[in-house]
């Protein structure tokens, strides 16, 4: 069981690595002229830029629960990023209709 926290701890610390680059584009979608009339955009802009750093956060903040012997709690804390996945999933979806309807 210890080993599937400590895997997956590695593997939400290895997306946050890899998702730093992409993160640098993110306010390149605030650049253009019609993103001040969508809100949606700034939401979706500004959970690309944090997610590389939710990520880091929660892997680091797992190492410590499960260093203190608290695994159960180490392994909610790892469904973190799925919140901000939802987030940048749902704010792209709801900009696209919100586009449609305009």
């Amino acid at each position: 069981m210890r080993q599937n926290v400590v895997v997956m701890m590695i593997f939400t610390f290895f997306v946050g690595i890899v998702s730093l680059f992409p993160a640098l584009f993110a306010p390149m979608a605030l650049d253009s002229p019609e993103s001040a009339k969508n809100p949606l955009v700034y939401v979706c802009a500004f959970s690309v830029f944090c997610f590389p750093f939710i990520c880091l956060g929660t892997a680091l903040r797992s190492w410590y629960l499960l260093w203190r012997g608290e695994e159960k709690l180490a392994k909610k804390a790892l469904v973190t990023p799925v919140i901000n996945v939802v987030v940048i999933v749902s704010s792209l979806v709801l900009g696209a209709l919100y586009d449609l309807a305009s």
